[in-house]
């Protein structure tokens, strides 16, 4: 377990600084609520007297604004997607990839605009591609496209996520772990609602569950 929850050096430098950025990007309650952390309290100050200067803090959120304004204006108008060629069931693939790239009905062009702000507060962002999960093998190319199991899809993941990774001789992200948490209800009768992680070890061309006891980020 420890080995799995084991944190990149660089992750560990950084990972104070994101948790600053989304605050101040995000403004507002969340900035509220960990007021404490951008507030300090003064010398001697009685506890009662700092308590009310954290319940009266404000912020005028003007990263929030600024960032925004750069991804409004770099995708004011949305991209155009053009496909070539004579395959038809290619194409209407793409099609409806550019619609629903994520399975949750994100378009492509709003996929990355999300992911050119999270870039902007976060200084990078990832991006996978998945394949919906099947229990065994589908014995023909129908078959598989009949199940749903070639319908590939975009995954987010934020740096906070990506925990630990290595790079090949050229640059290359050679592979990386990523820890995802989610509340998660087994049962309407369960008596409450509990937080669950999961952990995967993500190569080229594979994402492999790690033995963590929870499980992945829904796609």
């Amino acid at each position: 377990m420890e080995n799995i929850n084991r944190e990149h050096p660089e992750y560990i430098a950084r990972k104070a600084m994101w948790k600053q950025y989304k605050d101040l990007y995000a403004g507002g309650e969340r900035l509220r609520a960990n007021a404490a952390d951008y507030l300090v309290r003064r010398h001697k100050e009685p506890g009662e007297i700092y308590q009310e200067r954290l319940n009266r803090v404000f912020y005028e959120n003007y990263i929030g604004s600024i960032v925004d304004w750069y991804a409004a204006t770099l995708i004011r108008r949305a991209p155009a997607v053009s496909i070539e060629g004579s395959d038809g069931a290619a194409k209407d693939y793409f099609n409806i990839l550019s619609a629903n790239c994520d399975l949750k009905e994100t378009s492509l062009s709003e996929f990355f605009r999300q992911r050119f702000v999270q870039t902007l507060v976060y200084g990078c962002s990832y991006a996978v591609v998945d394949f919906p999960r099947a229990t065994g093998a589908a014995l023909t190319r129908a078959e598989e496209d009949a199940s749903g199991r070639s319908r590939a899809y975009l995954v987010d993941y934020s740096p906070e996520e990506v925990i630990n990774w290595n790079h090949d001789e050229t640059g290359g992200l050679e592979w990386a772990v990523i820890r995802t948490s989610c509340l998660q209800q087994s049962k309407v009768t369960d008596p409450a609602v509990g937080a669950g992680d999961a952990v995967d070890l993500l190569r080229p061309g594979e994402l492999q569950d790690l033995p963590q006891g929870g499980r992945r980020k829904p796609g």
